[in-house]
């Protein structure tokens, strides 16, 4: 019984040395790229960072806007900007798409409806002009271009 015990141990310790062999390969080929791999995300969250600066300052609105297939739609993003251009809360406006019913002067809707239909329709940005709502009770210009970009 003990000798078959020594050479049981001896054929799980061959096995160990061979995984510990093939390891030390597979680790040294993957560290390098997982180096690489977190060098290009904190690029990536530095140029995020950046970009959502920028937007941030201008003094316009900068949003994206999705439709859903099902037919719903969200803002993937939309700057704090809402809040000076239009004076509507970004986090109310996030919570409701269709915020811009509230904003955008009666006679301007159709237009903006259609100029956002004939975008998600040909794919092709589709210049708008609208008259909003500001406060108070002011009506301003306000020029948006409207790009429709397939998510595959």
């Amino acid at each position: 019984m003990g000798a078959r015990l020594a050479q049981a141990g001896g054929v799980y310790d061959g096995a160990m040395a061979v995984v510990a062999v093939a390891i030390f390969p597979c680790l040294a080929t993957m560290l390098p790229g997982y180096l690489i791999f977190l060098q290009q995300a904190r690029a990536r969250l530095r140029a995020e960072r950046m970009l959502l600066e920028m937007t941030e300052d201008l003094p316009s609105v900068v949003f994206q806007y999705r439709f859903d297939p099902a037919g719903g739609s969200r803002y993937e993003f939309l700057s704090a900007g809402i809040e000076r251009v239009l004076g509507v809360e970004r986090t109310k406006a996030v919570l409701n798409p269709d915020f811009h019913s509230e904003v955008v002067v009666e006679e301007h809707r159709a237009g903006l409806l259609a100029a956002r239909s004939q975008g998600a329709r040909d794919v092709l940005p589709s210049p708008s002009t609208i008259q909003v709502r500001r406060p108070p009770a002011s009506t301003n210009g306000f020029s948006t271009t409207l790009t429709s970009t397939p998510r595959w």
